[in-house]
């Protein structure tokens, strides 16, 4: 026993360092996590994890086992792969384990899971049972995955890949929030969870499919090379032009943290030149802006706009209701992971004053798609040579005052565009607080009230 154990561990070895040159030439699998949270889990699997995915190609079982190539991931591998004698000792090199599909009980197998699960190892089931018949259409679950995660007490971790392999192709991975099982066995709720968990890996393929389409992400791409190389270009320049004070208003990881994923920034609107600012101001992620449809006033600003990602608003779509087109694109990119810009005053104030009067745009996809809002206010507007001042605000996340993803009905989105302006209102204060120590002796500002008057005369 122990030679054929010692055996399996050399023929382990062997296989996985032979099959690593072409894992890196061929798959080369880019993993994509939708949140921090997720990203967390992913590192932290230990104590035993229900790993599943769906299934598009043979080589999803290759990406899985590379990425845990310094750990066990015991399989769930159909029999057909065993009528090979080669394939039948790599699998047991592998430690995986078998399944027969003829079999309708196949209790030895579900023991087996459940009793890894218990020893704190990771097990890969591809609850399909088979390939997909169709591309991107993924199939029923089984209930299988379900009860031996609710039997062994663990966790069950989802993916996505959308199959992508080739010389040239990079395949992607979506790695999803952890799930904990039911503790209820019933018929009933085992179907049911499978069905939501399926469903959640459809959402994860969707935001796989936006991140793709969007690229906020990338470092450089040739769909939004205007504001790539405008970003790059102009960033000496900028500083050396505008030289800016920032002030945080709360723990600065705290932004940075929100701004890795989907993300809302919202600011108040003192220049033309804003979005430009807010541009500088967030370096580390490509923006989306949402502009009005007045700055298409020539075919070089229109070509610039198209090539910055910049997302036209028709104020008059629909008789002044909802444009719908930008709706759809902005839902896109924060699907996708990527970051909006927003001046939710809905035009410009020359006098830094800030409106009562919110539009409830950046509340309604906030709560869409769970996406943080993150408050700045300008100070003033930008001047040349200048110290110029910002007011950065910690991230708003709708779950913290009660709301949950998908909650949007008139009372919610009030409700939530209320606390987004008050937030912005704390900052807008602040900022009259500097405002008044700059200029207040100048300009015979005596309090914050007076300074605040005049800014809404």
């Amino acid at each position: 026993m122990k030679i054929k154990a010692f055996f399996l561990s050399v023929l382990r070895i062997f296989l996985i360092v032979t099959g690593f040159i072409p894992f890196i030439i061929f798959l080369k699998p880019r993993y994509f996590f939708i949140s921090e949270k997720a990203k967390k889990e992913y590192k932290r699997n230990k104590g035993g994890v229900l790993l599943i995915s769906n299934h598009t190609k043979i080589l999803d079982y290759y990406c899985f086992l590379y990425k845990y190539a310094f750990s066990y991931v015991h399989t769930m591998v159909a029999e057909v792969v065993y009528r090979d004698w080669f394939m039948n000792i790599a699998n047991k090199a592998m430690g995986n384990i078998k399944v027969d599909r003829r079999n309708a009980n196949n209790m030895d197998a579900i023991q087996a899971c459940i009793d890894l699960l218990t020893k704190g190892k990771k097990v890969l089931i591809f609850p399909e049972g088979k390939l997909e018949d169709k591309p991107g259409v993924i199939l029923p679950f089984t209930k299988t995955f379900i009860f031996i995660a609710s039997k062994a007490g663990k966790p069950i971790q989802p993916f996505y890949t959308d199959g992508r392999y080739g010389l040239f192709k990079r395949p992607t991975i979506v790695v999803g929030e952890k799930i904990d099982p039911p503790t209820d066995l019933s018929e009933e709720t085992l179907s049911r969870c499978a069905d939501e968990i399926r469903d959640y890996v459809n959402e994860l393929k969707t935001i796989c499919r936006d991140h793709k389409k969007i690229r906020t992400k990338t470092l450089f791409t040739k769909k939004y090379w205007v504001c790539d190389f405008a970003r790059i270009t102009s960033v000496p320049i900028f500083y050396f032009v505008f030289p800016t004070k920032k002030y945080w208003i709360g723990d600065r990881k705290e932004i940075r943290k929100a701004m890795k994923y989907n993300a809302i920034l919202c600011g108040n609107h003192a220049s033309p030149c804003d979005p430009l600012f807010m541009y500088m101001h967030f370096l580390n992620r490509r923006i989306r802006l949402i502009a009005a449809e007045d700055i298409y006033c020539s075919k070089f600003l229109s070509f610039c706009m198209n090539q910055s990602g910049v997302i036209p608003y028709h104020r008059k779509a629909l008789n002044e209701s909802m444009d719908l087109k930008a709706f759809k694109e902005s839902v896109e990119t924060l699907n996708g992971r990527g970051v909006l810009g927003i001046f939710p005053e809905g035009h410009m104030n020359f006098d830094v004053s800030f409106d009562s009067s919110f539009k409830e745009g950046a509340a309604t996809l906030s709560l869409m798609t769970n996406s943080p809002i993150i408050p700045f206010i300008y100070i003033e507007p930008y001047k040349y040579f200048c110290f110029n001042h910002i007011v950065m605000g910690n991230p708003i996340y709708p779950s913290e005052y009660g709301f949950k993803k998908g909650d949007v009905d008139i009372d919610n989105i009030n409700k939530f565009n209320d606390i987004i302006y008050s937030k912005m209102k704390e900052l807008y204060d602040y900022s009259l607080t500097k405002r008044r120590k700059k200029y207040g002796k100048r300009r015979g500002f005596s309090s914050l009230e007076e300074d605040a008057e005049k800014d809404h005369s």
